[in-house]
């Protein structure tokens, strides 16, 4: 029988204690940040999917409504309108004090 990779078999010690995949992990830390920079700063969101490593932006806007129930832009605006920020999908954090 084959010996696994190590790198297959790190990936299966990450993902029993992480309950998620290195690269799942990855994504949702970039969406993370995206969504910081999208409440915080007015960069263009092509710009903040290139900053968080998202090369194709067609990629992240898909994953970002995956994750989040709605476009970066729509999040940008309900940001923007009620100044609240949804940065984690568990907590909600008042960023305008």
């Amino acid at each position: 029988m084959p010996q696994k990779s190590f790198s297959s078999k790190c990936c299966q010690i990450f993902k029993h204690y992480m309950q998620q995949s290195p690269v799942d992990f990855l994504n949702a830390y970039r969406l993370k940040i995206s969504c910081q920079l999208l409440c915080t700063t007015r960069k263009s969101i092509t710009e903040i999917a290139m900053l968080c490593g998202f090369n194709h932006l067609s990629y992240f806007s898909k994953y970002f409504m995956e994750c989040y129930g709605c476009t970066p832009r729509e999040y940008r605006v309900l940001h923007d309108s009620h100044h609240i920020c949804y940065c984690d999908k568990t907590t909600i954090s008042d960023i305008s004090a």
